[in-house]
């Protein structure tokens, strides 16, 4: 390669460390990986500002020299953006990648502020550690984005020759480049260090797959809007009633109004207090007096809400009336959905569905006919070690929605996550840490670790409650409470803390009468209730702590439960001992195998992370690794994309073809079962492969008569 392929840049002239950046078109969603204008290196004495092509080729340069080390901000961004528009080669960035030898630096300030517990915060406000964040965290300046007038516009340079650009945009990306290199050398001694190029390398394939996305049928998507749009219409005109029964309720029109109206707090007054009280200060108009004018007169000025009662009224507090921190009249959805008032309970998923309306649909459908597909950003680094995506990807609701998307005729997409994943890392958590673990025993026994606990919870057998038909209801209660419970308690969480998370979920428990509940009600599910809530209290039963108002028989069962599961699997006694010690002696956490430190002040921080960070580790692994069988090697799987990455699940595409799908599937298999096990060793895991032609949730593994696995469909 000429030295002109590089914009005359002599790579032998550059030392060991080079920070480069990349300036691109404007990202728009839906469209990919934006195109490359031109590319900023900086090693420590010498900047210099390339055209794409140059900048391409010197970066293939610098991944092929093994004496250099690449450093940049939010690299994954970058690394994909050159891959996508052809300027490098994905086996140089891989082999980069495995060796070590490319670090970013945003992955570098936020694991070293992981570590000292200020992981995401910087001055009591969130970051997610920009480029200009951090040169205020780590360089103490203000300034790194002084010259940023054309950050946005850069593809409206392209084509022009640099020399011919304004100055500030010439300015601008060496700064990037400049301020990236000072931070990693002002950050060489950072906490975690050891863990950056790993995270690093994990980041590529997580934003390549945002910036491919997802294949979305906007035809279906659009009847679905309507459809919801109807009945949020729907209920809208019910809940407007409500307000005829609210003294001195304010009109409303239709369903055109928000929770966060003082008419619903008076509601939520209503329904939770059987006496209430009247406002001191503004004897229950629930509004400031007027002002007094120097002329005398009364103001004639719109009326504010009184500051006492948040402008509902009421001396809320006197009458045992949910509260948020800052004292006023809660309206969340939880408190809705608890009033026993069957207005508010419909406002409750009146708010359910003004989501799928208002955040994800109308922008997925925008982007599907756009380009076909919904795309999404991806953030590599949580503080449990996870990965999230943006954009509505990363707590999608399970109904309704995922099967709009849909795969591309002739291809299927294949969804495997691991069976039970936090079991297991739990059970291996326990064995490195007490030293044994009942929950181990029967997971390597092939046992069912949410049956035992239900059978024990019914007094019976796993055999008797799990074998007789006349049981079928009354065992899947009990499964969903031990299910909750081993995947909750673990943790930490109290069993009140349990109760008030599981009733948020996005499940519905269903009474013997046809009775709907959201979330999952531990008196129905283990006492066979007809009723939850009958009796409620805002007090935990063996603390008499303040909690948000709950029945006091879910309050029942799920002590029960904590008891029974602390009985079942003895272990987490000895864990929940050996994590108070921790604590005590001031120690972080250290996760297994990666060694990623975290500071934790709280004892539920510490608890979960012993298997959280365990499985967000090996997860994302064994997503490396099937990526990386997508885009290099003779395996089957080089027929397939890697699409997308959630928390332990892993999509792929690949043609429908029978032969190629079952090859597939059982390679992707052997490749995440193998990369589990050099994670938690002394304990079986499994995975669930699914194949789908659209995305479902409850999808599962179904094979054709030869054997093969071939695509689940719902049933009609």
């Amino acid at each position: 390669m000429r030295r002109a392929d590089c914009g005359g840049v002599r790579v032998s002239n550059l030392t060991a460390r080079v920070a480069f950046d990349f300036e691109t078109y404007k990202i728009e969603s839906g469209l990919g990986a934006p195109k490359i204008v031109c590319g900023a290196f900086f090693d420590g004495k010498s900047a210099h500002l390339l055209a794409r092509d140059a900048s391409g080729a010197l970066l293939t340069k610098l991944l092929r020299n093994p004496n250099v080390t690449l450093i940049g901000h939010n690299l994954a961004f970058d690394l994909a953006c050159a891959l996508s528009g052809g300027l490098v080669k994905i086996d140089d960035v891989i082999a980069a990648l495995e060796a070590d030898r490319i670090r970013d630096t945003r992955l570098v300030a936020g694991l070293d502020q992981l570590a000292k517990g200020s992981f995401e915060i910087y001055r009591g406000r969130e970051t997610h550690y920009s480029l200009e964040d951090c040169v205020k965290i780590f360089l103490g300046r203000d300034n790194a984005k002084q010259h940023d007038a054309w950050r946005l516009r850069y593809g409206e340079l392209d084509g022009i020759p640099i020399a011919q650009w304004p100055a500030e945009a010439r300015v601008y990306p060496l700064d990037d480049v400049r301020n990236t290199y000072e931070l990693d050398t002002v950050l060489e001694a950072s906490a975690n260090r050891h863990e950056v190029t790993r995270q690093t390398r994990y980041a590529l394939p997580l934003a390549l797959g945002g910036f491919s996305g997802l294949a979305f049928d906007a035809v279906l998507g659009r009847e679905r809007y309507a459809g919801f749009v109807k009945e949020r219409e729907a209920l809208g005109d019910q809940l407007a009633q409500f307000l005829k029964r609210v003294p001195d309720a304010e009109e409303i029109a239709g369903y055109k109004w928000s929770k966060d109206t003082r008419n619903i707090r008076r509601a939520v007054c209503h329904a939770y207090a059987s006496t209430l009280v009247a406002c001191a200060a503004c004897q229950g108009s629930g509004e400031r007096p007027p002002k007094v004018l120097k002329s005398g007169k009364l103001s004639t000025a719109r009326k504010q809400n009184c500051s006492d009662c948040g402008g509902v009224g009421y001396a809320a507090e006197a009458s045992g009336v949910p509260l948020t921190k800052g004292d006023g009249v809660k309206a969340d959805r939880d408190t809705l959905q608890e009033s026993g008032d069957d207005e508010l309970e419909a406002l409750a998923r009146f708010d359910a569905h003004a989501k799928l309306v208002n955040q994800y649909l109308p922008e997925f459908i925008a982007q599907a006919e756009k380009r076909g597909v919904v795309t999404w950003g991806t953030e590599v680094l949580k503080e449990t070690g996870r990965t999230s995506l943006r954009g509505g990807m990363g707590n999608m609701p399970r109904k309704n929605l995922r099967d709009c998307f849909k795969a591309p005729d002739g291809k299927v997409w294949i969804f495997t996550d691991y069976t039970g994943m936090e079991l297991v890392t739990h059970a291996q958590n326990c064995l490195n840490t007490v030293g044994y673990s009942k929950l181990a025993d029967v997971l390597n026994a092939d046992g069912k670790p949410h049956n035992l606990l239900a059978a024990k919870m019914a007094g019976t057998t796993e055999a008797e409650l799990f074998g007789d038909p006349k049981l079928k209801v009354r065992a899947k209660g009990f499964r969903t409470a031990a299910k909750a419970a081993n995947f909750g308690y673990p943790g930490g969480m109290s069993a009140e803390t349990l109760v008030l998370a599981k009733r948020k979920e996005d499940f519905e428990t269903i009474t013997d009468d046809g009775r709907v509940y959201a979330g999952i009600r531990f008196c129905v599910c283990m006492r066979g209730a007809k009723t939850c809530g009958e009796r409620k209290t805002r007090k935990a039963l063996r603390t008499n702590r303040e909690i948000a108002p709950s029945c006091v028989a879910c309050l029942e069962a799920a002590h029960e439960l904590r008891d029974a599961w602390f009985e079942t699997y003895p272990e987490n006694r000895d864990y929940f001992t050996w994590v108070k010690k921790q604590l005590e002696r001031g120690l972080p956490h250290v996760a297994h195998v990666s060694r990623r430190v975290r500071a934790c002040e709280s004892f539920s921080v510490f608890a979960n992370s012993g298997f959280q960070a365990l499985g967000a580790d090996a997860a994302k692994e064994a997503m490396w690794r099937v990526w990386r069988a997508t885009v290099t090697g003779d395996s089957i799987l080089r027929r397939s994309e890697f699409k997308a990455f959630f928390h332990d699940e892993i999509a792929i595409e690949t043609d429908a073809d029978p032969d190629i799908v079952d090859a597939t599937v059982r390679a992707k298999l052997a490749i995440m079962i193998d990369t589990f096990k050099g994670f938690c060793p002394d304990v079986k895991i499994g995975a669930e492969p699914a194949v789908q032609l659209r995305w479902y949730k409850e999808a599962e593994p179904v094979f054709d008569a030869q054997g093969r696995y071939t695509a689940w469909q719902p049933k009609k």
